[in-house]
């Protein structure tokens, strides 16, 4: 056999057995990620690099030693800022680039992204990641991070930051409770109890947010829901005093989640008592179009759409326990 193709393959071998212990290590380091998705708002601070002292820096992802980040940041800031991604390397190969350092020790090669715009989105890799204006003057912005963590979770994440595992997929913080408000309305004569989350309206989202300390989101195109997917939600507006939302008895619902046309969706149809009529408790459909019949009561259909899932509802319920 030609003795250059011995060499080279001897070459090859050898190269391939010292690459093992590197190629393990790597694959160790790989193996620690984790998913992060989290919107935050900044306010920059007096850039603590060396050299920068008249700048201001706001940093979005902390440098972590053995830390690598992946994925893609959209923001919008006060001021036109730059996108500053750092790179951990050592000292000795700092020769020639720009470099970030508070302390002349640890050093980072700096990658700066010069967008002149007040926002945008971009897709990063580095061992932290920053925005920067090259101005004294203080700028907030508001940032959405959607990537990865490889290596050690910096503590910063750990405490504030919804952290997904690759592996199992599981909140890092599943366990803060959150306190929802749970409505009560009538189905049938039976009681049930259910959340509203969205409203099309956005005095109606303000209205119900202000009653019962609970953010209900304005959703206009919930409007434009067909009518085959919205269900009947009677709210009174006049009447005898009660809990529902404006300040009357409670809403009845036309459907619940056992009945094959159930739908989230609720169209609310106002409910007021005619003049001269004495107000009564209705606590089903089938009452509330009778009183309509003999002209006690006007039923007026609105286009305000609103999301109010059922969680208790006559001969059911939804399960709600925390899933181990």
């Amino acid at each position: 056999m030609n003795r250059l193709l011995v060499a080279v393959i001897i070459a090859a071998a050898v190269g391939v057995i010292f690459s093992i212990p590197l190629l393990s290590n790597n694959l160790a380091t790989a193996g620690t990620v984790k998913k992060i998705q989290f919107t935050q708002t900044l306010t920059s601070s007096q850039d603590p690099g060396l050299g920068h002292s008249d700048e201001q820096l706001a940093m979005v992802l902390l440098p972590s030693n053995g830390t690598l980040y992946t994925g893609t940041l959209t923001y919008t800031a006060s001021e036109p800022v730059q996108i500053i991604i750092l790179h951990q390397i050592d000292k000795s190969d700092s020769k020639g680039q720009p470099v970030w350092t508070v302390n002349n020790s640890t050093m980072y090669a700096e990658t700066i992204i010069n967008s002149d715009s007040n926002g945008g989105t971009l897709d990063f890799a580095g061992s932290a990641i920053g925005l920067h204006y090259t101005n004294s003057s203080q700028f907030t912005a508001t940032i959405s991070v959607d990537g990865w963590i490889r290596g050690t979770t910096p503590e910063f994440l750990q405490n504030n930051t919804r952290i997904i595992s690759e592996n199992n997929l599981k909140l890092s913080r599943a366990e803060i409770p959150v306190t929802i408000p749970l409505d009560k309305g009538s189905y049938n004569g039976q009681p049930v109890y259910y959340i509203m989350t969205d409203s099309s309206n956005s005095m109606e989202a303000s209205q119900v947010s202000a009653k019962q300390n609970w953010k209900v989101q304005q959703s206009p195109l919930l409007a434009q829901a067909p009518q085959k997917l919205l269900s009947k939600m009677y709210v009174f507006t006049n009447g005898i005093t009660g809990n529902g939302t404006q300040g009357y008895q409670n809403e009845v619902f036309s459907n619940i989640p056992s009945d094959s046309s159930y739908t989230p969706l609720s169209l609310i149809v106002q409910a007021t008592w005619s003049p001269g009529r004495t107000p009564q408790l209705l606590n089903s459909t089938k009452d509330i179009l009778a009183a309509n019949a003999t002209g006690a009561l006007t039923l007026t259909v609105t286009d305000y759409v609103v999301n109010t899932p059922q969680m208790v509802w006559p001969g059911g319920q939804m399960d709600c326990e925390k899933q181990h």
